[in-house]
């Protein structure tokens, strides 16, 4: 999208222990600057609260406070499997249909 300079309605929510262990965060920061793309983080490990961080996981509060029309988008998720599984089950009690909820899992990890 960057290197198209395509704009849209994208909702990036992106979920790690420390905000310092944020992978390409330079380039979703880029892409929230350049093309308006919101981006979210949480961190569920930061022994002190920081700006503009969600403190926690991405869970149903987070989902419903950043994404309002969050019942009308379709969902990607990826990461390690027990966080896949757990955003989809939590997706799914939000009355998030399984026809847009999307996965992909990084083999090898926790």
């Amino acid at each position: 999208m960057l290197d198209r300079q395509e704009a849209r309605p994208v909702v990036v929510l992106y979920g790690n222990a420390r905000v310092q262990d944020i992978a390409y965060k330079n380039v979703l920061d880029r892409a929230q600057q350049e093309l308006g793309i919101k981006t979210v983080y949480a961190a569920a490990a930061e022994p002190e609260p920081i700006e503009g961080v969600y403190p926690g996981f991405i869970d149903a509060e987070l989902i419903k406070q950043q994404v309002p029309d969050y019942h009308d988008r379709v969902f990607y998720i990826s990461g390690p499997h027990p966080m896949v599984s757990l955003l989809r089950r939590t997706l799914r009690g939000m009355g998030v249909s399984p026809l847009k909820i999307k996965v992909d899992f990084f083999p090898g990890l926790a």
